[in-house]
């Protein structure tokens, strides 16, 4: 009866510990399946120079946790400049890190000579980048809200 008692016990234990073992498996299985982290976090401050009020945010709702692999987008600050008006959109570079912005140019269609950089005094908001809409704004590439 000792012997089939412990016999039971070692197989129960065995059991328990396969089945903890396949759980982890899984568990680290699903964690490592997961999309790998984006390269570039953007802090994306919309400034709006369009002359109509609201574009900001629009683009804001299009572009808010935008990601893609490669860049991840929040939406931090919006912003309408009343008394200008551009014609063409632009991104500023704010924290010095030139592929974050490229990044971003690229993905929603400004080539690189709308490109430029300035640091942000008093940047409470970390922004990292800014993106100026100008009155082509309607020809950006945005993804779907």
């Amino acid at each position: 009866m000792i012997f089939l008692a412990d016999t039971a016990l070692i197989l129960l234990a065995l059991v328990s510990v396969s089945a903890a073992g396949v759980w982890a498996w899984q568990a680290t299985r699903v964690i490592t399946l997961e999309d790998p982290a984006p390269k570039y976090q953007v802090r994306l401050q919309i400034v709006n120079a369009t002359g109509q009020r609201g574009i900001a945010k629009i683009v804001a709702q299009r572009l808010a946790n935008y990601g893609d692999g490669l860049i991840e987008v929040c939406v931090v600050d919006t912003d309408d400049l009343h008394a200008t008006r551009l014609a063409k959109s632009f991104v500023i570079n704010r924290d010095g890190n030139a592929e974050s912005a490229t990044g971003l140019a690229h993905r929603v269609g400004i080539p690189l000579e709308g490109i430029t950089s300035r640091q942000l005094d008093h940047n409470n908001r970390q922004v990292t980048t800014t993106l100026v809409l100008g009155e082509d704004w309607h020809r950006l590439t945005l993804p779907n809200p």
